[in-house]
């Protein structure tokens, strides 16, 4: 199992435990601007703490960050009908004869790559949510879903930037992905007016960052 379907295997049992979104139809579909609206909320809010962290220098809040917004954008993905293996059509479809079929879009990426500064980073992710939303009300559904991979590009090409290899993406990601599955459905205090579906953090919530410092820790020694 590669580390795409991997990943949007957990976003999918999040969206539909956590949540409560049924599962797609298999079809590309529009969703609501109010759902729409949201997700852009919280790319922006990534990016955003994504380019804090970075000005702190806190290694651990900048991957928390980037993660987090791969979660959102495969929790879109999701919701515009998109299953695994269409995620993995998307992408491939996204490169064309660029990237080998038999490898990750993170072991794609990988390749050659060469650290990319952190604004840019920044600036990208926040110009992919832009693009996303505003294709997405204009019911140009196919082109916004690829500004949902070229935001996922964007995050991971910010994590290999950090030296995180694959197998590491996904085991901290599966650390995000316990924690997420933790919290309830409910409102957002700092996203107010949304009718859409959100997860709130309990009085007794864990967050990932404990977990997500020891593997990080690790890969120093």
């Amino acid at each position: 199992m590669d580390s795409m379907t991997e990943i949007f295997i957990r976003v999918g049992i999040f969206n539909r435990e956590i949540l409560m979104i049924k599962e797609p139809g298999g079809k590309l579909q529009n969703i609501n601007n109010d759902m729409v609206k949201l997700l852009h909320t919280q790319l922006k809010e990534e990016a955003i703490e994504y380019q804090e962290s970075v000005n702190d220098g806190n290694l651990v809040d900048q991957v928390d960050a980037l993660i987090d917004s791969i979660y959102f954008t495969l929790g879109g993905l999701y919701r515009h009908g998109v299953t695994t293996q269409g995620a993995i059509i998307l992408v491939d479809t996204f490169y064309g004869d660029d990237k080998p079929l038999d490898i990750s879009m993170y072991e794609h990426l990988s390749h050659g790559a060469l650290p990319v500064d952190s604004s840019i980073i920044c600036g990208d992710l926040v110009s992919s949510a832009d693009l996303y939303r505003n294709m997405s009300t204009r019911d140009a559904t196919v082109t916004a879903t690829g500004y949902l991979i070229q935001s996922l590009e964007v995050a991971m090409l910010g994590l290999i930037s950090l030296n995180i290899d694959e197998s590491t993406f996904v085991k901290l990601f599966c650390i995000i992905h316990e924690a997420n599955m933790t919290k309830a459905k409910g409102k957002v205090a700092s996203r107010p007016g949304f009718e859409s579906p959100d997860a709130c953090k309990p009085d007794n919530w864990v967050g990932p960052e404990a977990k997500m410092r020891e593997v990080l820790d690790g890969l120093s020694k």
